[in-house]
């Protein structure tokens, strides 16, 4: 089984969107979206990866060989809009600057997780849900 995962963020990463915009929030600093924060960017929290890995285990004997599957969230959501989301929850006074700079993965991500859906019966879940769930488990020391 070959499970593409998009970029996966949980309680206890060192890098990554989340995680950075997370650290930087909390500190009140500048917040700098490159691409204007537009680039529309598909996640995975770990409790999904877990899932969908469960999920292809239980399903292994009916799979094909090298049976591919895209696992992520259950939408896309521009970089600015995660940025805002976290700073609502968290109640930073960060500033969310929108700039023209590129960053090195300048593109879009739409992931379609219809195949993992049907076959798995992997259920994906919002971005925004589990970047809620992230901090509470920050938070919370959970």
């Amino acid at each position: 089984i070959v499970m593409r995962l998009e970029s996966g963020f949980g309680k206890g990463d060192g890098y990554g969107i989340v995680n950075t915009f997370y650290k930087k929030l909390k500190q009140n600093e500048e917040v700098e979206l490159f691409s204007k924060g537009l680039i529309y960017r598909n996640l995975i929290h770990i409790d999904d990866v877990i899932q969908i890995m469960i999920k292809s285990s239980d399903k292994y004997q009916e799979l094909e060989k090298f049976e591919i599957f895209n696992a992520a969230s259950k939408e896309s959501l521009k970089t600015y809009d995660v940025a805002l989301l976290m700073k609502q929850i968290i109640e930073s006074e960060s500033e969310i600057i929108c700039s023209d700079k590129k960053y090195i993965f300048d593109w879009d991500v739409f992931v379609d997780t219809s195949k993992a859906q049907s076959k798995l019966e992997f259920q994906p879940v919002s971005m925004k849900d589990r970047i809620q769930q992230y901090i509470k488990q920050i938070e919370n020391g959970l």
